[in-house]
């Protein structure tokens, strides 16, 4: 990969997509929670159940618009295609955990959105019930919303960026 292809991939999908995620997914807790004092951990409009639709809508999205720019990048001639993840040897984002990711966007965006439900909110929820949190003030709510969308758009942004990258065409 060449030195614009990392940029892209770790700065532009990497590092911008965490301060897009932040800002994003801020606002939404402020609309959604900031009349209440508390966020229950359970319940409609809790913490358990924003957890779930972040970590569903978020790689959804993220992969669909990511995408979408990649290839008009790749056509606007600002990137090169890079080769198919399968002939790279080594390539990070081509295959997660010797598994490939699926071919068409919508298909690569829900198996990464399963992979957020089944990995990171699990995790998250344990976590919670483990340290015996059943609720959160809303601005420590707010600071793990910020921050449990910036982990999981790090996560899954640059992964679709690489596999947008090696299936664009010029």
């Amino acid at each position: 990969m060449r030195a614009a292809h990392w940029r892209y991939l770790l700065l532009d999908n990497g590092l911008g997509a965490a301060l897009l995620n932040a800002g994003i997914n801020g606002a939404i807790a402020w609309a959604v929670f900031h009349r209440m004092a508390v966020v229950p951990l359970w319940g409609a409009v809790g913490i358990a159940t924003d957890t779930v639709a972040t970590s569903v809508i978020l790689p959804v999205l993220t992969c669909v618009i990511v995408t979408f720019l990649t290839n008009w990048h790749v056509r606007a001639g600002r990137l090169t295609p890079l080769p198919s993840a399968a002939t790279v040897v080594g390539s990070f984002a081509g295959s997660f955990a010797g598994l490939r990711l699926p071919e068409g966007t919508w298909a690569r965006a829900g198996s990464l959105a399963l992979a957020s439900l089944v990995v990171l909110v699990p995790a998250m929820l344990m976590t919670f019930v483990g340290l015996g949190v059943d609720r959160l003030p809303f601005d420590r709510f707010l600071v793990f919303k910020v921050g449990f969308a910036v982990v999981d758009g790090i996560l899954v942004t640059p992964l679709c960026a690489r596999a947008a990258l090696s299936r664009a065409r010029a």
